[in-house]
């Protein structure tokens, strides 16, 4: 009698080989055959933005500085401490589910930033990183990854509309954009502010919660919440959360120098502040981001307080070049490697014995 196809497995090594294959070419091609052309407008000089193109725009800028090469040094040392603030987060957080170690939480973030490049609203990054548990932990598991992703959507808001009104401050021009992002500043940092009271007290806050019909599905989550020191977690997550925005800041900082742009340090940290609120809210879609979404968001702040005059050819390639950087070493590279730990998942339940 012929033994009985079992698909769990099948299944699972073509999903996986299709997630790491795609994750791969997805960073591959950005890197080698993808350019975005930039050009004067008036007809004069254009200039296609490749890795060729910035690597040499790099080397000429290490060449002319000192100091350039150990900026770059310091800039990627922020990287492993950027990813590092959120396996802090993982692991403090999938403890409420289960013991994690810290190869384990590695490879759950890596995975994780993989298959969130290749999925719309980065929604494959929480299937990536709860992948390599137990299936019977999972659904809590994304439950309490949900708390580390919303404190770091509260420190964004809280900072990039703080950032947003301390630059309309220092400014004197009027305009309906102007307005319009004045009192979308405000209504974020009220939000914001609520936001945070109810994330620290969401274990007073559950109580009652788990009263409410519509959220019966999530009473075990709800209930978990009750059983932890959640005011300790929230702070310590809140903390973690702000360690990796301050780094992220200063990883701009440290590439606008790097490439020339001679911007004042709190100017700076304003700005970026203000253009990661905007991207946090904009449906992007990672397979398409070539850092070149966050650079069109940061020229349209300058040209907005500072004036059309101060965008200049050069300026918009350094700050593209940039981008890209900021995009290789916090993303791409993290997916490269994300994409081998792909293969340690197992997508499906296995019900055959």
């Amino acid at each position: 009698m012929s033994k009985s196809i079992k698909l769990s497995p099948i299944l699972n090594l073509l999903f996986k080989v299709g997630i790491a294959l795609t994750s791969m070419g997805y960073v591959l091609y950005n890197l080698f055959f993808r350019s975005n052309e930039f050009s004067r407008g008036d007809g004069g000089e254009k200039v296609d933005i490749d890795i060729h193109y910035i690597l040499n725009f790099l080397e000429s800028s290490l060449s002319a500085h000192s100091s350039a090469g150990i900026s770059l040094v310091i800039l990627l040392l922020l990287v492993a401490l950027n990813w590092g603030g959120e396996v802090l987060k993982w692991r403090r957080l999938v403890h409420e589910v289960q013991p994690a170690s810290w190869g384990l939480a590695w490879k759950s973030i890596l995975s994780g930033v993989a298959m969130s490049n290749i999925t719309p609203y980065r929604i494959g990054g929480y299937v990536a990183r709860v992948a390599l548990l137990p299936h019977e932990n999972r659904l809590k598991a994304v439950s309490y990854l949900l708390l580390g992703d919303f404190a770091q959507l509260l420190v964004g808001v809280l900072a990039g509309s703080i950032a947003t009104l301390m630059l309309i401050s220092q400014i004197s021009i009027e305009s309906a954009t102007i307005s319009t992002l004045e009192w979308a500043a405000w209504i974020l940092l009220l939000n914001g502010f609520n936001g945070t009271l109810i994330f620290l007290g969401l274990k007073v806050l559950s109580k009652r919660l788990i009263k409410i019909k519509i959220l019966k599905r999530w009473s075990n989550t709800i209930q978990g919440v009750q059983k932890t020191s959640h005011e300790q977690n929230a702070l310590v997550l809140l903390g973690l959360s702000t360690l990796r925005f301050v780094v992220i800041l200063l990883q701009y900082y440290l590439a606008y120098t790097l490439f020339g742009w001679n911007i004042d340090f709190i100017t700076t940290l304003l700005v970026v502040a203000a253009f990661l609120l905007i991207y946090n809210f904009l449906p992007t879609f990672n397979l398409f981001e070539f850092g070149m979404t966050k650079t069109a968001i940061l020229l349209f702040l300058l040209e907005t307080f500072y004036g059309k005059s101060c965008i200049t050819f050069e300026l918009a390639l350094l700050v593209s070049c940039s981008s890209f950087l900021i995009w290789l070493i916090n993303l791409a590279i993290p997916a490269l490697v994300g994409s081998i730990f792909v293969f340690n998942m197992n997508l499906f339940r296995n019900h055959n014995k």
